[in-house]
Parts: structure tokens; sequence; C-alpha cells
């Protein structure tokens, strides 16, 4: 990943009807070499996901003071996904998503 470039992370939970079971979007940009800055957006498994939507609303808050910085350690989907598992972090996640947690080789979403 170069510097100032922006990549798009979603992550979705497997859901059995035609509708989605909720996605978040990521955008991220390496701000240093050590260093990805994220911003998230969540689409509601009672809404329609839109990509455009969520991609827009990802970097606005990766631009903006909803931001968060990510250790960076060469895999951008890694990353993001150990940063997503870790409590710690301070993420505010909305309620239908506020006990995922995501298995960091299959992407696959599971609650805790």
């Amino acid at each position: 990943m170069k510097e100032n470039e922006v990549r798009y992370v979603y992550l979705r939970r497997q859901h059995t009807s035609r509708n989605h079971g909720g996605v978040v979007t990521c955008a991220a940009t390496l701000i240093d070499p050590n260093t990805l800055n994220v911003g998230f957006s969540f689409c509601s498994p009672k809404d329609e996901f839109v990509k455009k939507v969520g991609r827009n609303k990802a970097a606005g808050r990766m631009l903006s003071h909803h931001a968060s910085t990510v250790p960076f350690h060469g895999n951008t989907y890694r990353d993001i996904v150990n940063f997503w598992n870790t409590p710690e972090n301070g993420l505010e996640r909305p309620q239908f998503c506020h006990n995922w947690m995501i298995e960091s080789t299959t992407g696959e979403i599971f609650e805790n």
C-alpha cells in the first residue's frame, strides 16, 4: 500500500435470507510506514446496502475527527480486522454490530 492511497474493506456477516446481515465499510490510507488512518461506516440489516454511500461515509470519517489510527504491519485487511477485534481501541459501534468479531483468516463474522 502506498501513502495516501485509499483502500476499502467490506465486513459482512453471512446471512441466509436475500437481505444482508449488516455491512461495515472501512476506508484506510497509509499515513506513515507504520500507521493506517481508518474510517468506518455501518449499514444496518434493516437498510439497503449501497456500496457508494458506504465508501463515501467511510472516507469522510477517515478524513475527519471520527478517524482511528491502526498499527500497520503490511496487510491492510488483517490489520483492520485485528483493530476491530480489540475492544480496548474505543471504536464506537452501532448496536447491530456491537458484538461482531471477525475471523482473521476467513473474514467470517461471528457474534461474541
